[in-house]
């Protein structure tokens, strides 16, 4: 996996052509991760390209290793309730360590601390202990905030001997441009969906709904285990039941408000989600009506066959056609753009299920001739 970039980076690390600092953008759903712990085998053990990895490799699969720090943000107030005496885990440590592919659920008031900044320098200035090198991965490293840059600056610049820094991130733009610029770039490409797939499997998912999930996710694994996750399948049918609404000149918008609601409406013994809990299930429901309106689209151009999950849709998008479908695609896909920056969910949902009612966006063929268009507006009873 990404075995392309590793064995480039190899060939250069070889050369002594590779930099102390390297930047890995594309984030941990395009395998970051994977291909940063490669690289600390790479550094960390002379027989690191063996089949099936030695003790040593697979300790440093598990973050397991002296000779490897791993700095990563942590959640408000973490540590102070602690009674034992021992360190808490870190939480994105204790993940990576556990799967590399696993999805980082990390939020937004979290911050990679001074005391974290100060150790690791510590650390680096440190001898190894049994490699030739040492490694510092600084997972989602936009964390890294102006507060904690200056400890960092120096030492990312001017770095200790055999020292090499791994920055992931996907958010490259997020970073201080006074760390990015010590950095060098290596751009992590998305994952094939057959390497997703094969993940996917591996962590238990049917290998149909893998497939599908692969081919929606756009290379990136964590989005693909969201899409496979308990309940996605329900998730699925919502949008599809959406899709089939909103083509039914039948249903009144107060009809469609209604399903909105419910398929917002919290699982029994939840009072209400939270606003960016809204939005996620905003996202998820537009990414698989996505999914389903370029499957149809497709199918309206090559005639081929429907799968049978949109059968019962095909009908009423055939009847809509293809320009008017297209449209109402790219608004699919500005909702979904929308849901990642906590889109007030209800509201989103309903404008994007009522798009084709909109008397303005009522298409014609080249001969001025209308395309089923849906009843004016007007012609609705208000809700």
């Amino acid at each position: 996996m990404h075995e392309t970039i590793i064995s480039r980076l190899a060939r250069a690390y070889e050369r002594d052509r590779l930099g102390h600092c390297l930047l890995l953008t594309g984030g941990g759903g395009n395998g970051a991760y994977h291909v940063a712990v490669r690289l600390a085998q790479m550094f960390l053990c002379p027989s690191w390209d063996e089949p099936n990895g030695c003790q040593t490799c697979q300790n440093i699969g598990k973050l397991n290793h002296p000779d490897l720090s791993v700095l990563s943000p942590l959640p408000p107030r973490f540590g102070e309730g602690s009674s034992s005496g021992t360190p808490d885990a870190e939480p994105v440590s204790t993940t990576l360590s556990e799967d590399l592919f696993a999805p980082l659920n990390v939020g937004a008031n979290w911050k990679i601390t001074s005391e974290q900044a100060d150790r690791l320098i510590t650390w680096a200035w440190q001898t190894p202990w049994q490699a030739p090198r040492k490694v510092a991965i600084v997972a989602e490293a936009d964390f890294i905030t102006e507060l904690i840059a200056p400890k960092l600056l120096k030492t990312l610049e001017e770095p200790p001997p055999a020292v090499t820094f791994l920055l992931i991130t996907s958010r490259p733009q997020n970073l201080l441009p006074t760390v990015r610029s010590r950095c060098q770039v290596v751009p992590i490409p998305p994952l094939t969906e057959d390497e997703i797939v094969r993940i996917l499997v591996e962590h238990g998912a049917d290998e149909g709904d893998a497939r599908s999930a692969a081919m929606l996710a756009n290379g990136d694994v964590w989005v693909a285990q969201s899409l496979t996750r308990a309940g996605a399948e329900g998730t699925r049918r919502n949008a599809y039941s959406l899709i089939e609404t909103a083509l039914d000149p039948k249903k009144k918008p107060v009809h469609i408000f209604d399903l909105c609601r419910k398929l917002l409406a919290p699982p029994e013994g939840k009072t209400r989600w939270l606003p960016s809990e809204e939005a996620a299930i905003v996202g998820e429901i537009t990414r698989w009506m996505a999914w389903g309106l370029r499957n149809i689209l497709v199918n309206l151009e090559e005639s081929s066959e429907v799968p049978e999950e949109l059968r019962s849709i095909f009908p009423s998008a055939k009847r809509i056609g293809f320009a008017r479908l297209f449209s109402w695609l790219d608004e699919v896909d500005r909702i979904h753009e929308m849901s990642i920056r906590n889109v007030s969910a209800m509201p989103a949902l309903f404008a994007l299920a009522m798009y084709l009612r909109d008397d303005r966006r009522v298409f014609r063929e080249t001969d001025g001739s209308e395309i089923a268009a849906f009843p004016s507006l007007t012609w609705w009873p208000s809700l």
